[in-house]
């Protein structure tokens, strides 16, 4: 059985324009904006901060990540490898100036993650429990040897 009856839809100009702007306004809704927010790692090696392994370490990359809505949290990294045993305490400090003035763009949204392996008695007790409060661990590796 065939139906062929034919309905006659009259659309006025009007009402076609009200249907091509909500299509448009249907495709239009799918850009980046509507992303959920997502979690950054950026991850660091040793001794060179200067060659780090995430450019967006860079200030004004840094500053750009901040700056995104769809970044939640920012999570600076150490390698796992990272080993700063030959530091000696200025560079300690160095690299807690270089970090602080990354953390204070956004303190509640930066955090630190990792172990840094410092050697025992180098690193001054204030720059051990700075790191500490942003979230890495200071020489762990050694606890867990002793608990062996």
């Amino acid at each position: 059985m065939r139906f062929t009856k034919k309905f006659p839809i009259n659309l006025s100009p009007k009402y076609l324009a009200m249907l091509m702007l909500g299509g448009a306004s249907l495709f239009a809704s799918c850009d980046k904006e509507n992303e959920p927010p997502h979690d950054v790692e950026l991850v660091f090696l040793e001794n060179n901060l200067e060659s780090k392994l995430d450019p967006r370490l860079e200030w004004e990359e840094f500053i750009k990540l901040v700056a995104d809505p769809s970044v939640n949290n920012i999570y600076l990294c150490a390698h796992e490898r990272g080993n700063y045993e030959a530091s000696i305490p200025k560079n300690i400090a160095n690299m807690r100036n270089y970090f602080h003035d990354r953390i204070y763009l956004a303190p509640h949204r930066i955090f630190g993650r990792g172990n840094l392996k410092f050697k025992p008695g180098v690193i001054p007790e204030a720059d051990s429990l700075w790191f500490v409060q942003q979230g890495w661990t200071v020489n762990q590796h050694l606890l867990q040897q002793k608990q062996k």
